[in-house]
C-alpha cells in the first residue's frame, strides 16, 4: 500500500514513522511527488490550509484513492470531503506532549480495505481505537476529552465554538417552529414571564459571572426572536400595555390584526423606552379617556424621551363586571380593577355595590389573579373570555356610548411631519402675561387648541411645562414665532388618525 503524507506537521511525522515501521511505502508530499501514484493520502495540514490542500489532492489523485482526514474540525472537513466524490476516512488521532498517538477516534468510514490496514497499524502501536458518529464526536469534544498541549487546547476551543454555533442554529430552528404554531394560535412571540423564568433557571445553574451570563443569554434570545419574526414575514414589532386581555391589547389587535408582533409591557414608560432604544418599532400608549381625562404618565414620558407621535386612534371602552362563578350583586364583597377602570364605573359601583370594598390593581387583567369566590373584577368582555370568567353585568361604565380612550402611536424620531394635528410641549418665563403671549401665537393664526395641559417642570416649585394639541400642522414660520415667546418648546409629533399598522415586510 503506497501512502502519501500531505503536510509536514508533527502529526504527519508520527504517521510517516508508524507506517514506515509497518513496511508500507510512505512518502512526504513535495512538488515533485506524483499524487496520482498513491493508494492512500493522509491530509495533515492546519485547518487554515485544509481547503487548499484538499482541492489539490482531489484534483490530482486517482479516483480510487482513499483520502484520510486527521483534523479535529470534523463538522467542517466532512462536508468538504463529501463534495469531492472520493472515498474518505475521517479520523482524529490524539497526540500527547511526548508525541505519541494514544487514541484514534473514527468518525466516518468508507468501507475500503485500506481502512482496516490503517486501524490495525494504530492498534499494533498501542493506540486505542474508538468509533463514534459526528454528533457523539462533537459532544465528546466538548465534554469528555483530556487535553494536552496548547495547540490541542486551542483547537478544542475552536471546535466548541463551532458546536455552540450549531446549537444556536438548532435553537433558532426549534423557535421558528414554535413561532409558526403561535401564529396559527394568534399568540404573541414574546412572553416576558416565560423569558424571565428561563433566565432565572439559567443563572441558577452556573457559577459564572451572573451579569455577563445574563447579557449573553439576552443577546441569544434577541437573535432568536429576530429569526422567529423573519420566519413569519414580520419586520416590525409593537409595544403595548399588558397583560393579555387589556384594552391596550384590544387597541393593538384593532390596528395590527394579530397578537404575534405584540410585546406586552408593565408600564407606559416602558413602552416609550423600548421605542426610543429601538427594541421595538412602534408603541401604542393611551393618552386620554373621555371620563378620566389625560393619562399623565404618558405625557411625562413623552416629554423626557426622544420619540415622536405619528398617529392616533380611538377605542370605545365597554367595562364588564366579571367573577370566577355566578354571583348575585349583594354577595360580592370586593371589587378589583385598575384605578381608571374603577373611576369609569363609579356610578354603577355607588348604586349597586356600595358596600363592596374597592381594591386597585396594576391593570384590569391583573385583577384576575386576586379573584376569590366572593370578589369581582372590572374588565373588558374580551378579557373575561380570555380568562374564562363569568360576565355578571355588561356596559357598567358611566358613559354608555361615549366612553372613549384615545391612543398615541409612537416611533423613534424621524423628523417626518405629516398630518393635521401637532402635539408639543413648551414653557414660558415666570412673568405676567407670558402664557398669554404664547397662546396668542395660535390665536392670531386661527389655530384651535383641542387640548391644553400643564405639568410640573420638576425643577422648582411653581415651574410648569405646558402641553398642547394644535389643530394644524405647524410650519417653520409658526415655530419661529413660538420660539420668540417661550423659554423652550418640543414638538413630539404631527399626525392624523390611523386605522391600521403594517408590521409585515
Amino acid at each position: 500500500m503506497r501512502i502519501l503524507i500531505y503536510g509536514d506537521e508533527s502529526m504527519g511525522s508520527l504517521l510517516y514513522e508508524l507506517f514506515c515501521g509497518e513496511g508500507h511505502s510512505v512518502e512526504r508530499y513535495n512538488e515533485s511527488v506524483a499524487i496520482s501514484s498513491f493508494d492512500v493520502l493522509f491530509i495533515c495540514v492546519p485547518w487554515d490550509f485544509f481547503e487548499r490542500a484538499l482541492r489539490e489532492v482531489s484534483h490530482k489523485a486517482r479516483r480510487d484513492a482513499l483520502l484520510v482526514d486527521t483534523l479535529q474540525e470534523k463538522d467542517l472537513t466532512i462536508p468538504m470531503l463529501e463534495g469531492t466524490g472520493f472515498d474518505y476516512f475521517s479520523i482524529y488521532p490524539l497526540m500527547t506532549i511526548e508525541s505519541k498517538i494514544t487514541d484514534v477516534v473514527v468518525v466516518r468510514k468508507s468501507g475500503k480495505r485500506e481502512e482496516k490496514i490503517i486501524l490495525d497499524a494504530f492498534a499494533k502501536s498501542g493506540s486505542k481505537v474508538v468509533e463514534m458518529n459526528l454528533h457523539e464526536y462533537q459532544k465528546w469534544l466538548v465534554e469528555d476529552q483530556v487535553l494536552e498541549g496548547v495547540d490541542q487546547m486551542r483547537n478544542s476551543i475552536r471546535s466548541i465554538d463551532r458546536f455552540i454555533l450549531k446549537l444556536l442554529e438548532r435553537r433558532i430552528e426549534i423557535a421558528q417552529k414554535i413561532a409558526r404554531r403561535k401564529s396559527k394560535m394568534n399568540e404573541a412571540i414574546e412572553v416576558r414571564e416565560v423569558e424571565e423564568e428561563k433566565m432565572r433557571e439559567i443563572l441558577s445553574e452556573t457559577s459564572l459571572n451572573p451579569l455577563l451570563t445574563k447579557e449573553i443569554f439576552e443577546l441569544i434570545m434577541k437573535l432568536t426572536k429576530e429569526e422567529e419574526y423573519k420566519a413569519l414575514g414580520i419586520s416590525r414589532t409593537v409595544a403595548i400595555l399588558g397583560p393579555k386581555g387589556s384594552f391596550s391589547e384590544e387597541m393593538g389587535l384593532k390596528l395590527v390584526g394579530s397578537r404575534v408582533p405584540l410585546r406586552y409591557c408593565f408600564t407606559t414608560d416602558e413602552i416609550i423606552k423600548l421605542v426610543e432604544s429601538g427594541e421595538v418599532d412602534y408603541g401604542i400608549a393611551p393618552i386620554e379617556n373621555s371620563t378620566n381625562g389625560t393619562v399623565f404618565p404618558v405625557l411625562d414620558a413623552l416629554l423626557n424621551h426622544d420619540v415622536e407621535v405619528f398617529g392616533e386612534s380611538n377605542l370605545e371602552i365597554n367595562q364588564c363586571l366579571v367573577a370566577r362563578r355566578r354571583l348575585k350583586l349583594n354577595d360580592i364583597k370586593r371589587v378589583l380593577s385598575h384605578p381608571q377602570a374603577v373611576a369609569q364605573c363609579m356610578g354603577f359601583l355607588n348604586n349597586y355595590l356600595s358596600n363592596a370594598e374597592i381594591r386597585y390593581t396594576s391593570s384590569t387583567s391583573d385583577a384576575v389573579n386576586l379573584l376569590d369566590d366572593y370578589s369581582a373584577a372590572i374588565m373588558s368582555e374580551n378579557g373575561a373570555r380570555l380568562h374564562k370568567l363569568y360576565v355578571l353585568r355588561k356596559g357598567i361604565q358611566d358613559l354608555k356610548k361615549e366612553n372613549i380612550t384615545r391612543f398615541y402611536i409612537i416611533r423613534k424620531r424621524t423628523g417626518k411631519t405629516c398630518g393635521r394635528i401637532t402635539s408639543l410641549f413648551f414653557s414660558v418665563e415666570d412673568r405676567p402675561g407670558s402664557l398669554k403671549d404664547a397662546l396668542e401665537v395660535f390665536q392670531r393664526k386661527g389655530f384651535n387648541l383641542r387640548k391644553l395641559e400643564s405639568r410640573p417642570a420638576k425643577t422648582v416649585l411653581g415651574d410648569y411645562v405646558f402641553f398642547v394639541e394644535v389643530e394644524a400642522p405647524l410650519s417653520e414660520e409658526d415655530l419661529k414665532e413660538l420660539r420668540e415667546v417661550t423659554a423652550f418648546y418640543k414638538v413630539i409629533g404631527v399626525f392624523d388618525t390611523i386605522e391600521s399598522l403594517n408590521v409585515y415586510e
